[in-house]
């Protein structure tokens, strides 16, 4: 999200909603500039170092499919 709309403000980017399915998670995130819906899906990628010097392994756990503005007259 930061990226997508170039938002770097610690308030810029806030999510207010979040529903689960076997498809992956719907987000709702209130920006400054409006709400937008993104879709995230469990991510294939194989485990990874948790950090440069650990022992302990962990897998990402979401990617992004899907980012889109929600439109005014359709937000609750």
């Amino acid at each position: 999200m930061r990226t997508e709309y170039d938002m770097t403000g610690i308030n810029d980017v806030r999510p207010s909603a979040a529903t689960s399915s076997d498809g992956g998670t719907d987000v709702i995130v209130a920006t400054t500039t409006g709400s937008v819906h993104v879709h995230v899906t469990p991510s294939p990628e194989a485990p990874r170092r948790t950090t440069c010097r650990s022992e302990a392994f962990a897998t990402p756990d979401h990617g992004i499919t899907s980012i889109r503005p929600i439109p005014a007259a359709d937000r609750a």
